[in-house]
């Protein structure tokens, strides 16, 4: 970084482009305070700038502090993409924040983003681990494609919250879709068998593999 940060001292014009350029260049070392403090100095902010400070914090799970920024880019009105919201979602779901979680849903309704499968995805995973089955239910049934990650993601939260025939049901219409599942779909599987004391499924299901 020496180099650039001479390069970058010595400019006159300082646009927006070189003040990002530094930016990335901390992130990607990891150095996300030395990062965010050239971010607060930048005059001007542009989405991508924005994006990038954001996504250096959920790099290094710092996912309150990206939250926060995530907010603060809103009221600057400057809109994300559906890449930095199902980032940001993933970071609700990994600190089990079901309100700001709620917040992003109805601004995604609100301004017509694009629900894609990543979005869906990245719901129903903020909606189970929040513990709100029944909203991440909802979601399940109005996409209208559905892959390995959003069953399993489904499967587990039915599971963890204690309605294993259910997450059972899903995991066996899952295999009559021929969708391949993974340790992590096994693991809500388990779980779910767990719950049931249903050993012979468990059983029959890992021989499936």
């Amino acid at each position: 970084m020496g180099f650039a940060l001479q390069i970058f001292g010595n400019m006159k014009n300082k646009e927006v482009i070189s003040w990002t350029d530094i930016v990335l260049g901390y992130i990607n070392r990891g150095q996300v305070d030395i990062a965010r403090q050239y971010f607060a100095q930048t005059p001007e902010r542009d989405y991508v700038l924005w994006t990038a400070t954001i996504d250096g914090y959920l790099r290094v799970n710092r996912f309150r502090e990206a939250l926060t920024l995530f907010r603060e880019m809103q009221t600057s009105n400057i809109r994300p993409d559906e890449f930095t919201i199902v980032r940001i979602l993933t970071a609700c779901a990994n600190l089990g924040a079901l309100e700001p979680g709620e917040w992003i849903k109805t601004d995604i309704d609100k301004n017509k983003v694009k629900n894609d499968i990543f979005m869906g995805n990245a719901l129903i995973d903020m909606y189970c681990k929040c513990g709100d089955v029944e909203k991440a239910q909802g979601v399940f049934r109005k996409m209208l494609r559905k892959d390995k990650f959003t069953q399993t993601a489904m499967i587990v939260g039915l599971a963890i919250s204690g309605h294993g025939d259910k997450a059972l049901d899903m995991f066996s219409h899952m295999l009559r879709a021929s969708i391949r599942p993974d340790e992590v779909t096994y693991v809500g599987v388990l779980s779910a068998c767990t719950h049931n004391g249903n050993e012979t499924f468990v059983i029959n299901s890992c021989n499936l593999r």
